[in-house]
């Protein structure tokens, strides 16, 4: 966004900037959720969990059973039991498939959650494109 509150130069005006909020109990920074309660999550923060969102954290998903469709910088993926994705804060992500056909595991942290030891271990602040 612009300083007057305007897409920045490739930014598409339809996709939501989110922050991480926090749910009530969550340790600050990070969050473990299954499938459901990240829907229940985004409702509870008042977002349409199938929206594109461009989020200000990591998000780890990782398929246990069943398919989920999604995008991720507007490319179709189907996730299978035992595939992950991992979107990085300022790409855009939306879910494509009903969350609750799917059964699996969401990671959310903020970017400064890790140590620099493990950022630069697991590279997590190597570019994405």
């Amino acid at each position: 966004m612009d300083r007057n509150g305007h897409p920045g130069r490739g930014e598409r005006a339809d996709v939501a900037r989110i922050p991480y909020r926090a749910s009530a109990g969550a340790p600050p920074g990070a969050e473990v959720l299954d499938l459901a309660g990240l829907l229940a999550r985004a409702r509870g923060h008042g977002l349409d969990p199938y929206a594109a969102k461009r989020p200000a954290f990591h998000e780890l998903v990782a398929v246990r059973r069943g398919t989920l469709r999604c995008s991720l910088d507007f490319s179709a993926h189907t996730l299978r039991a035992g595939d992950w994705l991992w979107v990085r804060p300022g790409q855009v992500h939306q879910y494509d498939s009903d969350l609750a056909a799917a059964q699996g595991t969401v990671v959310l942290f903020t970017p400064g959650f890790l140590t620099p030891a493990t950022v630069e271990a697991a590279r997590v602040d190597q570019p994405v494109w």
